[in-house]
């Protein structure tokens, strides 16, 4: 009788231990993000246009150094590392703090939501890693609305003729820059940041 009870025991333990076979090992699940990148330290600056007075003139920049206009602005105002935190989630990691930013991809491109629901272009995925641009612009006179006006920075995107010199700027066209002090200048910088393997 006791070997009866055995046989029937060890015959449902194997019936059981078959009954698992059947159960698929669970997916593995290869994590996409976070997606870090780390300035490389590579940069090239590049599209450098000066507009001076009196006369509006667009000046030929070949041996003119565009640090004389933006001193170490090339270097401070680029983040240190770009992080994808998800598919629509961005943060810049600045020396001196973070930017968080929504973010979409377009052929390539990637953009960024700004406080006004505007779209600004940061850079495009190469082969080489994530490019990150960054738009320099200068603008000086004496005679703008209040008086004399000075800008100096930096900004998201690609500067060029029609971020400078549009109907509202303080000097719309080149033929405003009456005075020899009359100043109106660009130039983009491009960064290229490299995949970090661990964060």
């Amino acid at each position: 009788m006791n070997k009866v009870i055995l046989i029937e025991f060890c015959i449902a333990l194997f019936s059981c231990s078959r009954g698992f076979d059947n159960v698929p090992d669970p997916p593995i699940v290869i994590k996409k993000y976070p997606i870090v990148y780390a300035y490389s330290g590579e940069k090239s600056i590049k599209d450098f246009v000066l507009y001076t007075g009196p006369n509006g003139e667009k000046q030929n920049t070949d041996n003119f150094d565009p640090k004389k206009i933006w001193n170490n602005r090339f270097e401070s105002n680029r983040p240190d590392s770009l992080i994808f935190c998800n598919d629509s989630d961005l943060i810049l990691k600045f020396t001196y703090s973070p930017e968080k930013y929504v973010y979409k991809n377009s052929e390539g491109a990637v953009y960024i939501k700004r406080n006004n629901n505007t779209w600004s272009f940061l850079g495009t995925n190469s082969d080489k890693g994530f490019i990150y641009n960054r738009g320099f612009y200068f603008t000086t006179t004496p005679h703008g609305y209040l008086g004399s006006f000075w800008q100096i920075g930096s900004d998201y995107g690609i500067q060029d003729y029609r971020t400078r010199f549009f109907d509202t700027a303080v000097l719309p066209n080149p033929e405003a820059l009456t005075d020899k002090r009359d100043t109106v200048a660009w130039c983009n910088g491009s960064y290229l940041y490299k995949k970090e393997t661990k964060i």
